[in-house]
């Protein structure tokens, strides 16, 4: 497996256009997941694979089975306009309109995801998703925006020594596939 954490992109319908599985549905049986867990780190479903129904009131296995098979799982993708909500996120009949996709992350989390794709990181920032709790300790978004971004500093600056420290343990003994094997920074694991 490389370093680099990847994520195996999966829908609800179709296959792979690589052809790399006959479909989507064979990706994501038992056998699927641990195949999948060869080479990533983890898989990116569409979100409403997360629940059995449109309305995403019944959980799905998904997060169970990825997480049995030793793989993550990140949805894609959190919008906030009600067009990409489940109905019960919804607020008001403006397709356009912002609904509850702080309530729709959290019925995630509730899941166990374990991070997320979405097109609102400011709302998605403050998800302690290690930790499946919300910051709500914060007085305001800019300060909650401002901790995070300290907090992802500490952590690329924690990674940058580990890399340097492994690149160097690879300089040193060239010939040991140990000594070179960088297996990556993982916050919160």
């Amino acid at each position: 497996m490389t370093g680099i954490r990847l994520i195996q992109l999966v829908a609800g319908e179709g296959a792979p256009a690589d052809g790399a599985a006959p479909s989507y549905a064979a990706m994501l049986t038992p056998g699927g997941l641990k195949q999948i867990g060869t080479y990533a780190f983890g898989i990116g479903p569409d979100k409403a694979q997360l629940w059995t129904d449109k309305t995403a009131t019944t959980p799905s296995t998904l997060v169970a089975d990825a997480h049995a098979a030793g793989v993550r799982v990140h949805p894609w993708t959190y919008r906030a306009e009600n067009a990409f909500l489940p109905p019960r996120f919804q607020r008001g009949t403006d397709k356009a309109a912002h609904g509850d996709i702080a309530g729709e992350i959290t019925a995630g989390l509730a899941q166990g995801i374990d991070g997320f794709f979405t097109d609102y990181p400011l709302i998605g920032a403050p998800f302690k998703v290690a930790g499946k709790a919300i910051d709500w300790t914060t007085t305001s978004q800019d300060e909650a925006d401002r901790n995070y971004g300290r907090k992802m500093r500490k952590q690329e600056a924690k990674e940058g020594r580990e890399r340097r420290k492994a690149a160097e343990q690879c300089r040193k003994h060239p010939d040991d596939q140990d000594a070179c094997r960088y297996s990556g920074y993982r916050a919160g694991y």
